[in-house]
């Protein structure tokens, strides 16, 4: 039987509303073989509804795996990226974090709003390290909030209008 991608994500929708997340699991096992032995690129859309559901319920290491197996299988679009990178900061992996967000930053040089998002993203996993360490003091913890701000203001200052959110932060 063929791959249906909107069928697949319909009941992982209905499994992750319902916090099963051993039924989550099992989905998104399913999909990352199907992904993994595909020729053919999983659909972005789809990919990208399916990383949303599972982001929006928190369930951050099943989106690092289904993401990981996008990005492999060569649909590595910068949102995929993206979201990649947002999982991956809110489980706290933040060297494997920045190093995707700085490739981000450079494929995204003719994209001013993913690369936007992605100098935000930056900015937030600066900020985190920061918060994390608890130690406002420590110079190397300074840095990180300098790195923060920076991220942050240079993206704002490019376009205030339309960045306003990177100058709040």
């Amino acid at each position: 039987m063929a791959w249906d991608e909107t069928n697949f994500k319909k009941e992982l929708a209905e499994k992750v509303e319902a916090f099963d997340k051993e039924g989550s699991a099992a989905l998104c096992k399913k999909l990352i073989t199907y992904i993994s032995q595909s020729t053919e690129l999983y659909p972005a859309k789809e990919a990208m509804g399916v990383l949303k559901l599972l982001r929006r319920k928190r369930m951050f290491k099943l989106m690092q795996m289904v993401a990981d197996a996008l990005i492999m299988s060569g649909q590595d679009t910068p949102e995929v990226r993206r979201q990649y990178v947002q999982c991956l900061i809110d489980q706290e992996i933040m060297t494997a974090a920045i190093g995707v967000l700085d490739a981000l930053i450079a494929d995204t040089q003719n994209d001013p709003s993913e690369n936007a998002e992605a100098h935000g993203l930056k900015g937030r996993a600066y900020k985190q390290l920061y918060i994390n360490a608890k130690n406002p003091s420590n110079p190397r913890n300074r840095l990180f909030m300098e790195r923060a701000v920076r991220s942050y203001f240079d993206v704002y200052k490019s376009a205030p209008n339309d960045y306003l959110w990177h100058g709040i932060n």
